[in-house]
């Protein structure tokens, strides 16, 4: 009977010999519960998530008006330049040798979200005369376009820039 009081008085011995800390105590303790954390929502649960896909959307939405604005801007831009250059061919006595020495230089004071665009361009023209020899003038047009048809047109064509 004695050997089996040595062996629990050896198992109490090793016990304390485990861990010299002043705070441990020689008795058996109960295995302290890990504390538990909140299992983590899922993506479409965060409010973040929210925020950055409704984010996105509306820069995408965004960039989408913008990019229709600038198709629509340059559809009346290039309806502008045909009639401007229609009408200075118009005015000539021998349409057909009618040159552009340099490219028309036309310019809108109105944003890309105004409806009927008014555009000015400015420029000089080679007219030919009875003998075929071109004689240089000057033009500035008028013209006022909404959604790609022009709406009215203003050209003066003179052999002063300044008249």
């Amino acid at each position: 009977m004695r050997t089996g009081n040595n062996h629990s008085l050896l198992l109490f011995r090793k016990t304390l010999a485990l861990d010299n800390s002043p705070y441990q105590t020689p008795y058996p303790t109960q295995p302290v519960p890990v504390p538990t954390t909140k299992p983590k929502k899922p993506l479409f649960k965060r409010w973040r998530f929210w925020l950055l896909l409704v984010g996105a959307a509306l820069v995408v939405f965004m960039g989408f008006i913008f990019v229709i604005l600038k198709i629509s801007e340059a559809q009346d831009t290039e309806a502008a330049l045909d009639k401007c250059r229609e009408q200075v061919t118009n005015r000539a006595k021998y349409p057909g040798g009618v040159s552009f020495p340099e490219e028309i230089d036309i310019q809108s004071p109105d944003s890309i979200t105004d409806s009927p665009r008014t555009y000015h361009a400015f420029g000089q023209v080679d007219f030919p005369n009875g003998f075929g020899t071109p004689v240089r003038e000057f033009y500035s047009c008028t013209i006022v376009v909404d959604l790609g048809d022009v709406q009215d047109s203003t050209v003066h064509v003179a052999k002063d820039p300044l008249r």
